[in-house]
């Protein structure tokens, strides 16, 4: 992968797969030891920022146990919703424990700020966004383009509306229709002709080949996700 600017340092949290669930994932606690003392060394020499990115028992855990010197949960997503029942239920009572913890909070989209808002707290409206540095030129990427080919980049999940793509593509077998990004759904039995499902590649990579397609799909499915 691409090399790590020398002043971001990356930590692996050990852990077992027991989160969103709180009774199962404090067993994850005293494997966070190490972290948490990282942390706190971090916040204890001064001017720290704690900036949560994704509700969990651990960023919980950091925001009750430590003091920095400001703390911001970035709602990028309805994170909840990712998960079914009770897991769903768990990880909305961490968000909301978190949300009414921090300084101050994000928010990626209308509908999350008055999510936020029925909470109690008013949230910044900061929309996901791309770095324009690392876009293809408009010139490369009009000798980039392909006229029949129909794209789509990120992840295959759940939310991932196979029954329209491949009717769409059947319904116009004059076009290729690539699909690239992590899968974690099986594939629909028959792919037709003109489908391709591609592994996910890296960021500049992902740049280039939407810069290929004439046209881009966001083929989700109409749920709260």
């Amino acid at each position: 992968g691409p090399k790590l600017p020398d002043w971001l340092r990356v930590i692996r949290v050990p852990a077992l797969p027991l989160e969103p669930l709180p009774a199962l994932s404090g067993l994850n606690r005293p494997l966070w030891r190490s972290v948490v003392k990282i942390v706190r060394t971090q916040v204890l020499a001064g001017n720290c920022e704690l900036v949560i990115g994704k509700p969990s028992r651990l960023a919980l855990l950091l925001l009750k146990s430590l003091r920095p010197v400001h703390s911001v949960y970035d709602g990028m997503d309805d994170f909840p919703a990712f998960h079914p029942g009770s897991a769903g239920r768990a990880m909305a009572a961490t968000e909301k424990e978190i949300v009414a913890r921090v300084d101050t909070v994000y928010a990626s989209a209308g509908r999350l700020q008055a999510k936020f808002a029925a909470l109690g707290r008013t949230a910044m409206l900061v929309r996901n966004a791309c770095d324009p540095a690392s876009l293809p030129s408009l010139d490369e990427a009009a000798t980039l383009r392909e006229p029949d080919l129909v794209g789509y980049i990120g992840t295959l999940a759940s939310w991932f509306d196979w029954d329209l793509v491949v009717r769409l593509a059947k319904a116009r077998s004059d076009l290729r229709f690539r699909l690239i990004g992590p899968r974690h759904v099986a594939l629909p039995a028959s792919l037709p002709a003109n489908m391709d499902v591609r592994p996910p590649c890296a960021h500049q990579q992902a740049m280039r080949e939407m810069a290929r397609f004439a046209a881009g799909l966001i083929p989700f499915r109409r749920n709260t996700l």
